[in-house]
């Protein structure tokens, strides 16, 4: 007669659970240790104003006068705190029908059509989706939010989750705000 095995008891199941959790825990922190919320002071050997980010070049709407290219990741949790931002942005663009270009992108780690799922389910419909290696690209965290110019000169940066001043900011820099006086 074949030996039946123990049945395990509600309390080592709960471990078991608990123990999973935490790994899943521990292994997402490990796949977004770039993201955070920095100041935009805090830019070191990264990019800065007037550098060319040449790999985006070719990602960019030669028809448009700027661009903005918010460079994030799905698992990275202020970059998902950033997507009802990022969607006021597209929204707010399409109503004035200012001249600007905006590209997502996402890491190459993470199926195109997940992060694609993520943006357009959140609103955020860019006019461009690229997947680069975030390696690739001289930043210190996501997410980041580049303003370039049309031969992608960077005019400003912001890093990380940003504030409601910060935001503001964003819209004024890309002239879909004005600055109050």
């Amino acid at each position: 007669m074949p030996q039946m095995k123990p049945r395990k008891d509600r309390a080592h199941v709960i471990r078991e659970w608990v123990a999973y959790a935490i790994l899943i825990v521990v292994c997402s922190a490990i796949l977004i240790n770039r993201c955070g919320t920095v100041s935009n002071d805090t830019l070191g050997d990264t990019l800065a104003i007037g550098d060319r980010v040449g790999l985006m070049e070719s990602y960019l709407n030669q028809d448009m006068d700027e661009a903005m290219v918010l460079v994030l990741t799905p698992t990275c949790p202020f970059c998902l705190q950033s997507l009802p931002f990022y969607k006021d942005i597209v929204e707010k663009r399409n109503a004035s029908g200012h001249r600007l270009s905006i590209v997502a992108a996402v890491d190459t780690s993470i199926s195109l059509r997940l992060q694609k799922q993520v943006l357009e389910s959140s609103g955020v419909l860019v006019d461009t989706l690229v997947m680069v290696p975030v390696q690739d690209v001289p930043i210190s965290l996501v997410p980041t939010v580049l303003h370039l110019d049309k031969r992608a000169v960077v005019i400003s940066i912001w890093i990380g989750l940003l504030d409601e001043q910060q935001q503001k900011d964003v819209l004024i820099a890309v002239g879909l705000e004005r600055e109050a006086r």
